[in-house]
């Protein structure tokens, strides 16, 4: 199976706008590529249907808007109506968008009651999967996804001469799922294999690390501040007070919808080794923020001068710990001595 990350986290900077520009965008995918998205209720997540002429599109409803996708492709989307599933608990007839789980790697399946999806063969024979997950979109999208065609499972129905599948493997958090798709193949052989984005994914504008970073910031005033604003169009706005070399505040926008005050971090007391001591350091603040796009940007002000917070450097890339706990640990050396912080871990969205 061939491992690929989440297709969102590579698409940032060259498929969006922040200004409201709708044009439409192509894409070219040459290999099996995985889409994933959160909806916090599954409520008509997708649609899918042929265009005019040869094409075909997916709309996507998640928690941040709506999505099409087209493609020159056309499909018969309903070649597996009559197609019945031999499942775990017995057999159910294939509908359009149903995902199913490998029970406990034992080669049964369930319905995977959590997700929601559908998998199309391209022209060039790759898999394109979309995948939307009953969760926020940094859920969906952390971690990584592989996905092909499926060629090792015995997977009974009633009428195998007209079913194949797709397999989606997502590791997540520690915790491995395979996912089985029936696989949708073309009725026509377009001249490529390009894909139409009709609405933007994510704002260009924003700040869109492609992995876990850490951003460390000087005060120039008199204590660290960093507040979070949900803009309500899918951005916020972070404000890191009396940051700049002449004493103004640094601003910038992340993809997903924050609001809040970053909290004095907690520092791990090295010299103890018995336990764990840590403790609130008031003169240094800090957030970790769960973007959408699945990376976590921890952002560090100290109170302190450029030319002193020159000094630190990162150790180690920042460990996040998932819920319920929330937090994001981040290694620091200053000199000779080792700084571990810890700091809460925002995850976006309403649900």
């Amino acid at each position: 199976m061939k491992h690929l990350g989440i297709i969102l986290l590579m698409l940032i900077t060259v498929l969006t706008s922040c200004n409201g520009n709708k044009e439409k965008e192509t894409l070219s995918v040459t290999e099996d590529t995985v889409f994933a998205f959160g909806n916090f209720t599954l409520d008509k997540a997708l649609s899918a249907g042929n265009t005019f002429g040869n094409g075909s599109r997916i709309v996507i409803n998640d928690n941040s808007g709506r999505h099409e996708f087209r493609f020159r492709e056309k499909y018969d989307f309903g070649s597996f109506n009559g197609t019945d599933i031999t499942l775990k608990d017995g057999s159910r007839s294939i509908r359009k968008f149903d995902v199913y789980e490998l029970v406990s790697f034992s080669g049964s399946l369930a319905p995977a009651e959590d997700v929601r999806g559908i998998a199309l063969e391209k022209a060039d024979g790759s898999v394109l999967t979309f995948l939307v997950f009953k969760d926020c979109a940094f859920n969906a999208r952390r971690g990584e996804i592989a996905c092909e065609k499926g060629r090792t499972l015995n997977i009974d129905t009633n009428r195998p001469e007209m079913f194949s599948y797709a397999l989606a493997a997502t590791h997540r958090f520690s915790q491995t799922r395979l996912f089985v798709l029936p696989l949708y193949s073309p009725e026509n052989e377009p001249s490529d294999d390009r894909i139409t984005l009709s609405e933007p994914l994510e704002p260009k504008e924003c700040l869109s690390p492609s992995r876990d970073s850490v951003m460390l910031f000087p005060c120039l005033g008199e204590q660290p501040e960093i507040t979070c604003r949900d803009m309500n169009d899918g951005r916020s706005l972070i404000t890191v007070k009396n940051a700049a070399d002449n004493g103004e505040d640094i601003t910038f926008y992340v993809s997903g919808r924050f609001n809040h005050t970053a909290e004095a971090a907690e520092l791990y007391n090295t010299e103890l080794y018995v336990k764990e001591d840590w403790s609130k350091v008031n003169n240094v603040r800090g957030t970790a923020l769960c973007l959408d796009n699945g990376r976590i940007l921890n952002i560090f002000q100290f109170a302190q001068k450029p030319e002193t917070l020159k000094s630190y450097r990162i150790a180690a890339k920042p460990v996040y710990i998932p819920e319920p706990t929330a937090q994001s640990k981040v290694l620091l050396k200053n000199g000779g001595k080792t700084l571990l912080y810890r700091i809460s871990a925002v995850i976006p969205g309403n649900r």
